[in-house]
């Protein structure tokens, strides 16, 4: 990002490489906190990474502390937002499904479930099986691409 206009959080005024307000940023004045305020920014550049540096570069549904990269959420989701700032919420649910869908595991493989063990050690012999279901709400209008009637669940 290159910040464009910066004012500080005390006295308002813009701030500038030559033009500086005297207030320290971090100091306490008068019981509040000294910071900078961007009001004005433009975006360089949004990379998506392989092994992000820390973890909010990466949708971890659930929470973090279960720490599955999640990239092909990105995928879905990238192509539908306006900016790098549209606003959007993933809620992580379950969903059912026959067990005929999983006609194609294999007894050895791991579980559809999502549970890392093997299929016949888990839900073989289930008549349905629940799976991990993303549902994710635009906050703001959707992009141009997107029906707007259209709900992004999978």
């Amino acid at each position: 990002m290159v910040y464009e206009e910066v004012e500080c959080s005390i006295c308002h005024k813009k701030i500038t490489p030559k033009n500086f307000c005297g207030h320290k940023k971090g100091d306490i004045y008068l019981g509040e906190s000294c910071s900078r305020i961007v009001t004005k920014a433009s975006i360089l550049a949004v990379s998506v990474v392989k092994n992000p540096v820390h973890k909010y570069a990466v949708i971890f549904p659930g929470g973090m502390e279960k720490d599955i990269y999640r990239y092909h959420l990105l995928d879905t989701l990238i192509p539908r937002l306006n900016d790098a700032y549209h606003r959007w919420n993933l809620e992580l649910t379950k969903k059912s499904h026959p067990i005929e869908k999983f006609s194609h595991v294999g007894r050895n493989d791991k579980c559809p479930c999502g549970s890392d063990k093997k299929f016949k050690l888990c839900c073989y012999k289930k008549a349905e099986i629940e799976t991990d279901h993303h549902l994710f709400t635009f906050i703001d209008l959707l992009h141009k691409r997107c029906k707007s009637d259209e709900i992004l669940t999978f």
